[in-house]
Formats: structure tokens, C-alpha cells, sequence
């Protein structure tokens, strides 16, 4: 006979406390298993391994670890029938699941007809909105919602303008949103988009699940007196199972934080704008990416490519175990696929590609003049270049909505977009438009997606002419 994994009941056990009516816990905490009367429901406290109290940037230390995971968040989960194949769905408000065996799923108001399937006592059922450690992997929004990409703007603390200059604010977009809009949340707090995703590739860390595998790498590693000036110009981290992943490229220095310490958003970047592009792909894209490895040499400061991924990412393992690489091509243009079939190009140069990716690579390969937004405060700046068929030309000035507006030499972004809007091309990346970068490897992920083409070029107010910059060498 089946164990009854549902079984909807109306009263806590001695042991739970009551929760005065009205209470919502929208933390992750520690508590004792408890239960609201007028919900009539018992359910657990929110817990998880090894918090940090990033929301307030202060304190660091870890809590103790929890015993149990609740999941319990805000939108549509998905219940499925063990018996039957049928899903049905609830709002996740109205459910608790537990992780440990013998606990029961409460109901509150749910409806369901006579003689449902819902109600059968022979039914098995068993909630797939499970904590993020078991749900799919994928790039995640502020309200904890998969999504297919998002792209966000750190703003710099010197904008001018209406928005708050705490260095911490950002601008959002996702494939639900595809608009420029303010985040909920600061970028150091664990509610923002990059915190939401990381959580799943901290939560994988804890685990220790050996059909997981991530990588997070840095040209300037957190707690590390040394640059990697032996590897690529590159920031970024990636997680994926078997069925799929998310890949994040971001421009911020020493981060993300080592998954010891959990997540966090170093000081340093706070000052300058930075960018971050998260993507959502199948597995088998997994494998072009693994290849774009090999020519962009990322400086891998914590992963785990478990032996099952061998076959398939067999240079990210070798760069995880720091192991020797074969031969890189001097240069790589993959295409891939999001999970919903959103294309992209991601070009990877090595550093025997001595040359400017801008100019020499990406604007001869798009077909397309391309404006450039880069970091303009380090080494011998290039400028803008109309010695080939298609040229690029640098942004000097940066408009927000809200009238902020701030100067490129306050961005630390790497960025550029088509001049022309018919083209409509983004690229976002890795590589500054600077002499001594030509003998970097690094690279850029570009799409012709329409919204995200509309949002970073009407981004830009003012670009450098090549007849008024100075004559390159």
C-alpha cells in the first residue's frame, strides 16, 4: 500500500504555536512549527543554510544551519498527481510543503468539486513547487520567478538626477517585464534578481549534490591581493543539471562572493555603473558554451564539474581542476538558444587575438556601426574607429529614466548597440575598448532581440565623432 503523502486536516499538535491572524513571513527565519487559526493551516518557519544578513550590508556571519526547507513563495505552484499524470494548479499561498518525511500539505481555502480528484483518499499527491534547490534551475526575477533572461543596470553614485545615488540601486528588465524599470531592491540585497539567482548556486554548494555543476570566475577575486592578469578579462558564474542552466555575464570586480560566505555585493562596486545579463539555456547549449571556454580562459576562483559532465564540458573541468587546456582558437562565434528560443551570439577572443574586439571582430561580424560604452579610466583609452567598413564610436553620455544622467568615465559597463535602430544589436560583455585589452581574452553575448536593443540604445544621449577624436596610433 502507498504512504498518504496529502492530508488535509484543521488543528496544530501540542507542540506548534499559533500565529495571530494576518501574520506573513516573507523571510527566510528560524522558528518552530506553527500554525494560523484563521488560515487553518500548520506550516514551518522559513529557514535555510548559512543566511547572511546582506539586506542591511552589515554583518556576514552565518546562522546555524536548519534541519529543514520550507518552500513557500508568492505566485502559482504546480501540484501533480503521482496517480493519475493530471497537474492542477493552487496559489502557493494556500499550501505549505515539507521536506521531511511524515509532514502534510495544508489547505486554507482551496475549492474543489464534488468527487474531485483532488479529494480522493487513494490519491497520492506530491507539491513540485519545491525550495529552489530541487526546482528547475534558471535565471531568476525580484519576486523569485524563472525566467527566460534578465538584464540589469547598476547605477553609479555620481548620476544626476531623482534616483537615490547610494551606489546600489539598478535598473531591470526580464522577458516578463522587457522594459526599464527601477528594482524593488538594492543590488546587495538577497531579494535583487542576481541575488535570487545566486541562491541556487549557493543552495547546490550546500548540498553538494554531484549532478550540479557550477563555475564562478573573476579577472579580481573577492578576498585576493592578486589579479588574474594570466586569465581572461572575464566575470561571470554558470549553473546547470542535465536539463538546463542559466549563464550570468556581468562587469562588477570581486564578485559574486565565494559560496562559503553566501551572497553579498562588494563595496568596491558601488562607486561605477556595472552591467549583468543572465540567460536561461537547455543543457545541450551547455556544450557550445563549454566550448567558448576554451578561447575566453576564465579565471575560475570556486566550482565543481562533476565526473557525469565529463563528456559533455570537458574544458570547464579541466579549468576547474586547473588542469592543462588544449589548444584554443584564436577566435570562437557560437550561436545559442535560450530556453524559449531567444537567439544569441557570444563571441570569445583568446589573447593570441591581438586586437580590438570592437572594431576588428563584433562590428565586421554584425554588419552594423556600433556604439560603445566601456570603462574609460584605465589604460590607453581607444577611440572611436572609422577605418573599417563598419565603425564604432564611443559613448560619452549616459541618460536614465527618472532625468538621471551621468558621463561614461563613471561606468565601469561593458556595452555596445547598433547606431543604426534598424540593426538593433546589443552586445553585453567582458572587454573595454583599451590598447592594453587587445591582449586579453574575454568576449561579449549579443542579441537582436527588439525590447532589449530599445532599452540600452535609448540609454544613450551623446557618442564620440570619429573626426573630433584624436587620430588613433
Amino acid at each position: 500500500m502507498l504512504p498518504i503523502l496529502f492530508s488535509p486536516f484543521r488543528h496544530c499538535s501540542a507542540s506548534q504555536k499559533w500565529i495571530p491572524s494576518g501574520t506573513h513571513m516573507n523571510e527566510w527565519m528560524w522558528g518552530t512549527p506553527s500554525c494560523n487559526l484563521e488560515q487553518t493551516s500548520c506550516q514551518l518557519s522559513f529557514c535555510c543554510p548559512k543566511k547572511r544578513s546582506a539586506v542591511s550590508g552589515g554583518s556576514r556571519e552565518p546562522l546555524p544551519r536548519c534541519p529543514c526547507l520550507l518552500c513557500r513563495f508568492p505566485r502559482p505552484c504546480r501540484v501533480r498527481s503521482l496517480l493519475r499524470g493530471q497537474e492542477l494548479t493552487a496559489l502557493q499561498h494556500n499550501f505549505s510543503f515539507y521536506s521531511h518525511p511524515g509532514l502534510a500539505l495544508r489547505s486554507r481555502e482551496t475549492k474543489m468539486p464534488a468527487g474531485s480528484a483532488w479529494w480522493h483518499p487513494a490519491l497520492l499527491l506530491a507539491l513540485s513547487c519545491v525550495p529552489l534547490w530541487a526546482a528547475e534551475i534558471s535565471c531568476r526575477n525580484e519576486d523569485g520567478e524563472t525566467v527566460d533572461w534578465f538584464a540589469l543596470y547598476k547605477l553609479p553614485k555620481h548620476a544626476k538626477g531623482q534616483i537615490p545615488k547610494l551606489g546600489l540601486e539598478y535598473l531591470y528588465m526580464d522577458a516578463l517585464a522587457p522594459q526599464w524599470q527601477l528594482g524593488k531592491y538594492l543590488i546587495n540585497m538577497t531579494q535583487s534578481a542576481l541575488g535570487q539567482t545566486l541562491q541556487q548556486l549557493y543552495e547546490t554548494y550546500e548540498s553538494k549534490r554531484n549532478t550540479t555543476a557550477y563555475a564562478i570566475y573573476n579577472d579580481e577575486v573577492p578576498e585576493s591581493d592578486s589579479k588574474g592578469s594570466k586569465c581572461g578579462h572575464t566575470k561571470g558564474f554558470l549553473l546547470l543539471d542535465k536539463s538546463q542552466g542559466f549563464w550570468v555575464i556581468h562587469s562588477v570586480p570581486l564578485f559574486p562572493p565565494i559560496p562559503e560566505d553566501g551572497y553579498g555585493y562588494p563595496s568596491t562596486g558601488e562607486s561605477y555603473g556595472q552591467t549583468a545579463i543572465c540567460i536561461t539555456f537547455k543543457y545541450d547549449q551547455f556544450t557550445e558554451i563549454d566550448q567558448q571556454m576554451l578561447s575566453y580562459n576564465p579565471g575560475i576562483y570556486s566550482c565543481s564539474i562533476p565526473d557525469i559532465f565529463q563528456a559533455d564540458l570537458p574544458n570547464l573541468q579541466k579549468l576547474c581542476a586547473k588542469s592543462r587546456l588544449p589548444s584554443a582558437p584564436l577566435r570562437h562565434l557560437a550561436k545559442l538558444q535560450s530556453a524559449r528560443g531567444e537567439t544569441f551570439l557570444h563571441f570569445a577572443k583568446s589573447h593570441f587575438f591581438i586586437d580590438d574586439i570592437y572594431v576588428a571582430w563584433m562590428a565586421q561580424e554584425l554588419k552594423t556601426d556600433l556604439l560603445a560604452e566601456f570603462w574609460q579610466r584605465s589604460g590607453e583609452k581607444l577611440y572611436s574607429n572609422c577605418s573599417l567598413d563598419y565603425h564604432v564610436y564611443n559613448i560619452d553620455m549616459i541618460g536614465m529614466p527618472l532625468n538621471s544622467t551621468f558621463h561614461s568615465i563613471n561606468d565601469h559597463s561593458k556595452w555596445a548597440v547598433s547606431r543604426k535602430y534598424k540593426d538593433q544589436w546589443t552586445c553585453i560583455g567582458d572587454l573595454n575598448r583599451a590598447a592594453e585589452q587587445a591582449w586579453r581574452s574575454g568576449g561579449f553575448i549579443c542579441t537582436q532581440n527588439e525590447q532589449i536593443y530599445k532599452a540600452f540604445r535609448h540609454l544613450v544621449i551623446h557618442y564620440e565623432s570619429c573626426t573630433s577624436a584624436p587620430r588613433e596610433l
